[in-house]
């Protein structure tokens, strides 16, 4: 058996109902989203136009291009972009939430976890009456694709490491390590790194039905001299930290909180979700999520 399960903490959802609206990143149409207290074992749940519960797990992703997409087999709407929102959830502890979304992509905002980070803590924290189990690692998970992969090794607490190598003159080669990862040093380190994407790209990116709402007040831009934007980056190195971000999302879908050390080298959404899949199979397709 590959996990084991412990009752470290109760779980909680928020104590009140929280909106935000915007613009999708990908669709470029204007949505709102609102966050709504849930009850214990609910999880993350997301409800479009259709009315249809989608429970954010692996198996309601339908698409790993560029973002993650969730949806229904029965219904008719997905969920464009979650990953920044599950990221803040997950590194704030809010194990119960339902999410109404009047739009296909939940809104980029500025293109960080930042503005969900606020949206959240001022919808506050409670505690519910049951436990929630983490999911633990008692052999190491790898997913690879060449020289691209994503590692979970037993640890204790959880560890992150991930490293990204672009050939352009503002990026390079970029590593990032958290030795300690809580909602203190996520809200500081990581929570403010922006989406970003290069300007070469944009036309065949909005021929394929994506970046149609990008602009350089969501995303960091970089032409072939450099930084496109205004605003200078955030951090030195603003774009590896975001693929932290993105990570963290992603690995919100195994429905519980990881303890492990992931390393990931290259990677992007659809090698996160793999490793995700790879943790729940190698555990006998058992999700170790709250009250299981």
């Amino acid at each position: 058996m590959l996990v084991k399960e412990e009752v470290p903490v109760q779980q909680a959802t928020i104590a009140r109902s929280v909106e935000c609206g915007g613009t999708g990143l990908h669709s470029g149409q204007p949505v709102r989203v609102e966050l709504s207290p849930a009850a214990a074992d609910e999880g993350v749940v997301f409800v479009g136009s259709d009315g249809v519960p989608v429970r954010a797990t692996i198996e309601a992703v339908r698409s790993s291009e560029r973002a993650t997409v969730l949806g229904s087999s029965c219904g008719q709407a997905s969920f464009e972009t979650v990953e920044h929102l599950l990221a803040v959830l997950s590194m704030l502890r809010v194990d119960n939430v339902r999410v109404r979304v009047d739009g296909s992509e939940l809104p980029a905002k500025d293109g960080s976890a930042l503005p969900f980070l606020a949206l959240v803590r001022g919808a506050g924290r409670v505690e519910l009456p049951a436990p929630c189990r983490a999911i633990e690692l008692v052999a190491a998970v790898e997913v690879a694709e060449g020289d691209r992969f994503v590692r979970a090794e037993p640890s204790a607490g959880f560890r992150l490491e991930y490293g990204i190598e672009f050939a352009h003159v503002s990026i390079g080669r970029q590593e990032v390590a958290f030795d300690r990862l809580d909602a203190e040093v996520f809200e500081r380190e990581i929570a403010p790194a922006r989406t970003f994407g290069f300007f070469e790209d944009v036309e065949s990116l909005r021929a394929a039905g994506l970046a149609r709402g990008a602009t350089l007040e969501n995303t960091v831009v970089l032409d072939d001299r450099g930084l496109m934007n205004e605003e200078a980056l955030r951090f030195s190195d603003e774009f590896v930290r975001h693929k932290a971000l993105d990570l963290l999302g992603d690995l919100a879908l195994l429905g519980a909180p990881l303890r492990a050390s992931v390393r990931a080298e290259k990677a992007g959404h659809r090698l996160h979700h793999q490793l995700v899949r790879a943790i729940l199979d190698q555990a006998g397709a058992r999700r170790a999520a709250a009250g299981a």
